[in-house]
């Protein structure tokens, strides 16, 4: 095992700088562990079990503001040394992987088979694949390819107690017993480790094309999106983002003061080609003036999308997440188009096609509420909260300062499965050992 002890001529972090590294919503735990294999997370595990330690396992640290505060945190188990790549099996389209391995590397990887994993991932040279199955990440290719439990067949954790389980297997077509590879999909590091998975994975697209439309009325934006769901494909990707979104990610490409409609496509290079085609002709059809960003600029603006939820330079203060039909995302985006509040502005985008609407809110010091920022966002909290409950909405509070989860629970209230979701961790982790407190309920 690693260890954090370091002196003073040294160019690591000290002690302290160390613990600090690890805080979770201003929490900093007592001692920082850095194993690397398996066995001494087991070791540990079981030690900190026996002695009545919590422990929250962390990997990039990238997403690690999701969530409720720690409702005790002894210890930080990090994971980045558990890292790298086990195999690569081209030929099966599978890839088996330790946890602590940012993503970018296993990319690479992959890339020289001709092959990939179709997931978005944020700053993905810092995050972890244990750290996006934990926090069961998906990004705006969603759409297309689903989440990560959809390209999980095979995991390895380590339980509260430091027992070593295996779920899943590598092969694809694997449906022998429970699917514990979905149960610890974004369970955030309260029921397992995770320290290894196994993905399928897909052939790399010969071609990709981003296309954007620029939109004076959201209501021709949102008759755009329903046309592109309604054609015989998806598009890879499709955002619609407001214009002060667009202004906070700082792209050149975006239209200003506009609705846009993002549409990503990518495949076989003709059908990408017809794809753009038919894009193009639905978009000037609903009054969008179009244009097409150049290869070389793509990726980058689709990065600057996804990081921007969790990007600590100049990110969002507190972004809200709503998950409804999608049939009715129109309309609940539209209930905030013309708010304002003292303090804050606010930008909004929207995933038609998975019915995801979010709200981003920056602090501002102009015009600011006489009560301060936090009450503010708590305000924007109970008033968005009572609007989802008025239309079968689920809200989640992604992002926000520890000041302001202080008062609420991130996940809401009255959940449905609730009570099943407490006897899965009773059953798991009856000594609440493992990231206590941060998922939905307290658990």
């Amino acid at each position: 095992m690693n260890s954090p002890e370091t002196d003073a001529t040294s160019s690591e972090p000290t002690p302290t700088e160390l613990l600090s590294s690890y805080a979770v919503d201003g929490m900093v735990p007592g001692e920082v562990v850095l194993p690397d294999s398996i066995e001494d997370v087991s070791r540990i595990m079981a030690s900190a079990s026996g002695e009545g330690r919590a422990v929250v396992p962390l990997g990039g640290g990238t997403m690690a503001s999701l969530g409720n505060p720690p409702g005790t945190y002894d210890l930080a188990l990090g994971t980045s040394s558990l890292a790298g790549v086990i195999y690569h099996e081209p030929a099966d389209l599978v890839a088996s992987v330790q946890a602590g391995t940012i993503m970018a590397e296993l990319r690479s990887v992959l890339a020289k088979g001709g092959q990939a994993l179709p997931l978005d991932t944020p700053f993905p040279d810092q995050a972890t694949i244990g750290g996006v199955i934990a926090a069961g990440y998906s990004g705006p290719s969603r759409l297309a390819f689903g989440e990560p439990r959809d390209w999980l067949i095979g995991i390895k954790v380590v339980t509260a107690d430091g027992r070593v389980s295996k779920a899943g297997g590598r092969v694809v077509k694997n449906v022998t017993g429970y699917d514990l590879c979905k149960l610890y999909s974004g369970s955030l590091g309260t029921l397992g480790i995770i320290v290894e998975a196994i993905f399928k994975v897909a052939p790399i697209a010969d071609d990709h094309a981003t296309i954007i439309g620029a939109f004076e009325r959201p209501g021709d934006a949102f008759q755009t999106a329903k046309s592109l769901l309604a054609l015989s494909y998806h598009p890879r990707s499709l955002q619609m983002i407001d214009g002060s979104l667009a202004a906070h990610l700082d792209e050149a490409s975006l239209p200003a003061g506009r609705m846009a409609v993002l549409v990503r496509h990518s495949g076989r290079r003709s059908a990408v080609k017809r794809k753009v085609e038919d894009t193009i002709r639905i978009l000037q059809g609903n009054h969008g003036e179009c244009s097409e960003i150049p290869h070389a600029s793509e990726e980058s603006l689709w990065q600057k999308l996804i990081d921007l939820d969790w990007s600590r330079d100049g990110g969002p203060d507190m972004v809200l997440r709503a998950s409804t039909l999608p049939s009715q995302a129109q309309g609940f985006w539209a209930s905030f188009q013309d708010e304002a509040h003292p303090g804050l502005r606010q930008g909004m985008s929207v995933d038609p096609g998975m019915g995801i609407v979010k709200l981003y809110y920056w602090r501002d010091g102009e015009g600011a509420a006489p009560e301060g920022p936090d009450s503010a966002m708590l305000g924007v909290v109970q008033a968005t909260r009572q609007k989802a409950r008025g239309t079968g909405a689920n809200l989640v509070i992604q992002r926000c300062p520890p000041s302001v989860k202080k008062h609420i629970d991130v996940w809401g209230e009255g959940l449905e499965g609730l009570e099943v979701m407490r006897r899965i961790k009773e059953q798991m982790d009856p000594k609440h050992t493992l990231s206590p407190g941060r998922f939905i309920g307290g658990l």
